[in-house]
């Protein structure tokens, strides 16, 4: 890894979470982006886009500022080589690639296996059962914020919440945390996408469908 990596991942892991209020942001962010960038790989970035992901889903009261540190990082990165095809990866496709890494895993972030059912008590289920489904809003709230950004555009989240809602698929059920994510990313952002053209028709089709469950 780069120096700039290594530095940043030290110094982020480092921070105490109370530290991070817009009042002490740009000193944070001077700190961290302290070290030059060097030559980052694709790779490299979608680390580092990843752990502030992790550091978000753990902390969602502090997702705004972590929405912003990325808002931040877009500047200081433009573009990297990929290691596999040659071209330039942008911040901006790093970061879709991480938001759909973390949507397609929802369900599978939900779910228990066989073996870990087995080996918990009832009140355990219950605990692990709130634990994940906190970390599944906590995701809806942190995109809702990238969106707010400009980080994540109105074609995204609309396919994000018609696919949660099941919306070209009738026949079948939404599980009822995906429904809690809708409620959670249009409390957050349902005014904002509802002001552009494909966000409202998005909203309209998750309504409709909504009112149908």
């Amino acid at each position: 890894f780069s120096d700039f990596l290594v530095n940043f991942i030290v110094g982020f892991l480092g921070l105490h979470s109370d530290a991070l209020c817009t009042a002490n942001f740009d000193g944070i962010m001077e700190f961290l982006l302290r070290p030059p960038l060097g030559q980052l790989g694709s790779a490299e970035l979608e680390l580092l886009i990843s752990l502030i992901f992790e550091k978000a889903l753990a902390e969602p009261h502090y997702s705004e500022t972590y929405a912003d540190m990325i808002f931040t990082l877009k500047d200081w990165m433009p573009e990297f080589p990929s290691a596999t095809t040659g071209k330039p990866v942008t911040f901006r496709a790093a970061l879709i690639n991480t938001c759909q890494h973390e949507f397609e895993s929802l369900s599978s972030t939900l779910a228990f296996e066989p073996e870990e059912l087995a080996r918990l008590d009832p009140e355990d289920i219950v605990f692990q059962k709130k634990k994940k489904k906190g970390r599944v809003l906590a995701n809806m709230k942190f995109i809702g914020q990238l969106f707010l950004r400009e980080m994540l555009n109105a074609k995204i989240i609309g396919s994000v919440i018609q696919d949660l809602a099941k919306c070209n698929q009738a026949d079948v059920m939404p599980e009822e945390p995906m429904l809690e994510c809708i409620c959670e990313l249009l409390t957050n952002i349902g005014y904002t996408l509802e002001s552009s053209p494909i966000g409202k028709s998005a909203l309209t089709s998750v309504c409709s469908r909504l009112q149908e469950l």
